[in-house]
């Protein structure tokens, strides 16, 4: 049986990344990565609710995090899940995100 340790963080950087960046069914149709932003009173969007969406940022870099402590430390406890999960889900959200821009560079660029 593997051992719990800093590898084990990755699990929970890994779910962390995922749950912010889902809807749970708030009135609005906001993730809870907006929620965390409007919490501490920043702005989740560029151009107020459209443009580039700082929320993908912040999954991002959790789930970089996630890939890091997999990968530093693959003899812990769900390192090795973890880092398998992360880095495909950084290919995905990287190939979608550099999609978005292509495609909507105009927009993204200058707000209305």
């Amino acid at each position: 049986m593997k051992k719990i340790g800093f590898g084990s963080l990755s699990l929970i950087f890994l779910i962390s990344g995922i749950l912010i960046s889902f809807n749970f069914g708030f009135n609005n149709k906001n993730m809870i990565g907006d929620k965390i932003f409007d919490f501490f009173g920043l702005k989740a969007w560029s151009c107020d609710s459209e443009g580039f969406h700082y929320t993908v940022i912040l999954m991002m870099i959790l789930l970089s995090i996630s890939f890091y402590l997999g990968r530093k430390y693959p003899n812990d406890m769900g390192a090795a899940l973890s880092k398998n999960i992360s880095i495909i889900l950084l290919i995905i959200t990287t190939l979608l995100l550099i999609y978005a821009i292509i495609v909507h560079s105009p927009e993204i660029s200058f707000c209305q």
